[in-house]
């Protein structure tokens, strides 16, 4: 799995990071979110807003990305959803939703 830097400022060159193991922890109880790779904290995120729609889904949206659209964490099915078209923060049936299939939500 890659993780990749496409977005940068001008000047600056593009680059990808692959890893063998990518996983996104999210503590709601803490607040907090973090991405690692291969084990190794890679970031803190402090980049993304979350919102608890309710107590198996939540929202997540990119601070630095406004208007791409946003993610969803749905426990209840386990899926990792991107979701473009709707409103973040809120239940829409205008949200065009795209399941990752390689991304494996557990519970822990």
């Amino acid at each position: 799995m890659g993780l990749e830097v496409a977005r940068i400022t001008p000047g600056e060159t593009p680059f990808a990071i692959h890893f063998r193991k990518m996983e996104l922890r999210i503590e709601p109880q803490k607040d907090q979110i973090r991405l690692y790779g291969d084990g190794l904290l890679i970031s803190n995120c402090s980049d993304l807003n979350q919102c608890k729609i309710n107590p198996l889904l939540y929202h997540f949206l990119s601070r630095t990305h406004p208007g791409d659209g946003f993610w969803k964490l749905d426990l209840g099915s386990k899926q990792w959803i991107y979701a473009s078209g709707g409103n973040f923060c809120v239940v829409s049936v205008e949200d065009k939703d795209l399941t990752w299939t390689d991304v494996r939500v557990e519970i822990k």
